[in-house]
């Protein structure tokens, strides 16, 4: 039931999600032609060619436009145009639809997201449509041949813009190239326009990404099981030992990660990869119990020691997972969950046997789960987290050790 707890917060929080919205500047364009100022919802390129969600200035509340009902609207940080257009799909049906407007010039194209392939409509001066789907770079020449071959008819005026089909990914990017290229070259003196800005200062789209650095203790659960038989079993006298030991500790640690943000996707949803080193110096006690059988005695004859352990070692953890921020204005609470790979080298002082031993590996995979605060500055954040993390590791049925984390850290998101 734990395990379920945090995975539907996430998904509960990319469902309220979907309630917050994205808000970026941007203007409606009426059927009228009137232009309405206000903040329109950045989403997906699939939800931009559904609809479009606007607060028009002064208003307290959201209205939301289908295709047809206005006729475009446009993100003012970014350049995005989007047209309400009823247009041809490959299969001869028809779908009424907000296309991203692209170029506008002899040579106009426009896209249209929600579809699979993407679709790109190259629209000639007389209304003439030509529909290209998306390419891969690496697509097999014949199927590029084929799929091409009518727009390539079309654009025979630009040597240059023919030349790119053949060698470009048809993507958004390098669609808006080709149309650029073609209208440049059929006709210099004429106006091209190319809606989407190529360097918007201070703007981030589909994904915006912090450094954090973080230093803080974490609590150790340590406990283990280890059985050790003695070699020759066909003495008349034999046994093993047992070392069980369960201790609590603190130790430092610091962290640094990435912190990715997908704001059109979902605002709040992010993916995290940290990476933590852990120093620990504990002295802590086990408990020895050596115990033999004797030749016709079926009880066996215990010696149980209670002896001490220097414990240092230095842990290098690896880790990575979703988490979802809720996005409130001063203070944002934040959960997150994921997976962990340690690599350690630690070292045990026996003090009471005269022994030590030096140990270094990768242990099994472990899990985390990860609640805090965020609180927004006007250059970055301020951290602070809680994280649980349960590490089991077996050897074989008899040797097993369970490790249990609690850290308390404080940060800084650039």
């Amino acid at each position: 039931m734990k395990k379920l707890i945090i995975p539907l917060i996430l998904l509960t929080g990319c469902t309220i999600g979907h309630a917050q919205i994205n808000l970026r500047e941007g203007i409606v364009i009426t059927l009228d032609g009137d232009t309405l100022q206000g903040q329109i919802d950045y989403r997906t390129d699939n939800m931009n060619a559904q609809q479009c969600v606007f607060m028009a200035n002064g208003a307290s509340a959201t209205t939301t436009y289908l295709p047809g009902q206005i006729e475009g609207y446009r993100f003012l940080d970014n350049g995005r145009y989007y047209v309400s257009r009823s247009v041809m799909l490959p299969d001869s049906t028809r779908r009424t639809a907000f296309l991203e407007f692209l170029v506008r010039g002899q040579m106009s194209v426009y896209y249209l997201g929600n579809t699979t392939p993407t679709l790109f409509y190259f629209e000639q001066e007389d209304g003439t449509q030509t529909i290209v789907k998306y390419i891969a770079r690496n697509a097999d020449a014949k199927v590029r041949r084929e799929a091409l071959a009518e727009i390539y008819t079309t654009l025979m005026g630009s040597s240059k813009a023919q030349s790119l089909l053949w060698t470009k990914e048809l993507d958004a990017g390098n669609v808006t190239y080709i149309a650029a290229s073609y209208n440049d070259e059929v006709c210099p003196d004429g106006q091209c326009e190319i809606f989407k800005y190529r360097n918007p200062k201070g703007y981030k789209e589909s994904l915006i990404w912090h450094f954090t650095a973080k230093a803080g203790i974490t609590c150790y659960k340590f406990n283990s099981h280890r059985y050790y038989r003695y070699v020759n079993r066909l003495d008349p006298i034999y046994g093993g030992v047992i070392y069980d030991k369960d201790d609590i500790f603190q130790a430092p640690s610091f962290a640094v990660g990435v912190d990715c943000y997908f704001p059109r996707l979902c605002r709040g949803l992010l993916a995290q990869l940290y990476v933590e080193e852990t120093l620990a110096n504990h002295t802590s006690y086990h408990t020895k119990s050596s115990y033999h059988f004797e030749l016709g005695n079926y009880k066996p004859i215990v010696d149980v020691k209670t002896g001490a352990v220097r414990y240092k070692s230095r842990t290098l953890s690896f880790k990575f997972g979703p988490a979802y921020q809720f996005p409130l204005d001063k203070v944002q609470p934040r959960v997150a969950m994921g997976l962990s790979f340690s690599n350690y080298i630690f070292s045990l002082d026996f003090t009471d046997q005269n022994a030590k031993m030096k140990k270094r590996g990768v242990t099994d995979p472990g899990r985390y789960f990860n609640v805090g605060l965020i609180f927004p500055l006007k250059n970055g954040a301020v951290v602070a987290d809680g994280e649980y993390h349960i590490h089991h590791h077996y050897e074989t049925n008899e040797d097993w050790e369970n490790i249990t984390m609690w850290t308390f850290s404080l940060g800084y998101q650039f």
